[in-house]
This record gives structure tokens, C-alpha cells and sequence, in this order.
């Protein structure tokens, strides 16, 4: 009877998450459609629910606030942020993270715990990934302009990405060895 709880619990866990993950990738994918001009698009919507813009801004002032703490001096403009004397970035939509925050909030979603830890998992999760991406973001302002090793170039967008979701599944796997050992 205990593996066919734990099988159980496994299945839910799994048709749980890909459900979250399709639903909130489709509302996103949706939502900036709509947000940007051409197609189909809203003006309204892009007034009043323009969180991409928003969320650019935030992880873009929270960078410079950081490196200005290291002696930096920064400017924003838009989607840019001008650093002196360091790399300057262009914030594109990949750069942003909605996709990895997704992903997380569909496994916390998907967690078989109480509510009151989901919470505190979807909450200190969320600041960790937003921290983990504003630190990359500071790294590459405060590094030279070449990501290369020697005739490798290095993609700070797969590192990090790749950095992240091997987190992700950390503590997945984390939840799959409590589940099997209660």
C-alpha cells in the first residue's frame, strides 16, 4: 500500500505541476502578447497591467542601487542600464526571468505541503531566483565586455539559466526523498 501512496503522491505531483506551468506559461505568453503594440493588442491592458515593464525597472534600479553600493556610477534610461567605467546592459525580455519564476511557481504549486509552507516557499523562492538574477546582473555590468574563454564564447543567459533550474530540481529532488522517507 506505501508505494502505491507514494506513486500516487508522485502522479498528482507531476500532472499538478505541468498543469501550473502550462496555465501560468499560457496567461504570460497571452498577457505580453497583448502588452505589446501591434497584433492584438490593448491599450488599456498595457496601462494598467504592464508588469513586464514594471518587473524590468525593478531588477534594473535594484542592479544599479547594488553596484552603486560598489562605487559604480549608473544611469537608466528605458531598458538600459549605463554603467562608467563597466558594461552596460540592455534588459531584453529573456534577461527578465518570467519563464524561471514560472517554472518555480508551478512547482511550489505543485508541492503535496500545507499552504502556510507553500507561501513561504513560493515567497522565499521568488526573492532568491529575483536576488540570483540581479547578482548576475551585477557581475556582468561590473566585469569586462569579453564573456570568452579563449576561443569559447560563454552565454551568461545559459549559465544562468542552467544555474537556476539545477536549483529547481535540487529541490525537487529534496521533496521526492521527504515524501519517500515519511
Amino acid at each position: 500500500m506505501g508505494n502505491r501512496t507514494i506513486n500516487k503522491t508522485a502522479v498528482r505531483f507531476v500532472l499538478l505541476f505541468l498543469l501550473a506551468y502550462g496555465f501560468l506559461y499560457t496567461i504570460n505568453y497571452a498577457l505580453t502578447g497583448i502588452l505589446q503594440p501591434g497584433g492584438v493588442y490593448s491599450l488599456w491592458l498595457d496601462d494598467h497591467l504592464d508588469y513586464i515593464t514594471a518587473f524590468r525597472a525593478f531588477l534594473l534600479s535594484g542592479t544599479a542601487t547594488t553596484i552603486d553600493f560598489f562605487g559604480y556610477d549608473t544611469f537608466l534610461k528605458g531598458d538600459t542600464l549605463f554603467v562608467k567605467d563597466g558594461h552596460s546592459i540592455r534588459m531584453i525580455y529573456s534577461c527578465i526571468g518570467i519563464n524561471i519564476l514560472c517554472v518555480w511557481w508551478a512547482f511550489v504549486i505543485a508541492l503535496p505541503i500545507h499552504i502556510k509552507r507553500k507561501a513561504f516557499h513560493f515567497i522565499v523562492g521568488t526573492i532568491g531566483l529575483i536576488a540570483l538574477n540581479i547578482t548576475r546582473l551585477c557581475m556582468l555590468t561590473m566585469s569586462s565586455k569579453d564573456y570568452s574563454l579563449g576561443q569559447l564564447v560563454v552565454d551568461h543567459h545559459t549559465v544562468y539559466n542552467c544555474v537556476v533550474y539545477g536549483l529547481i530540481l535540487i529541490a525537487i529532488q529534496q521533496v521526492i526523498d521527504r515524501q519517500l522517507s515519511s
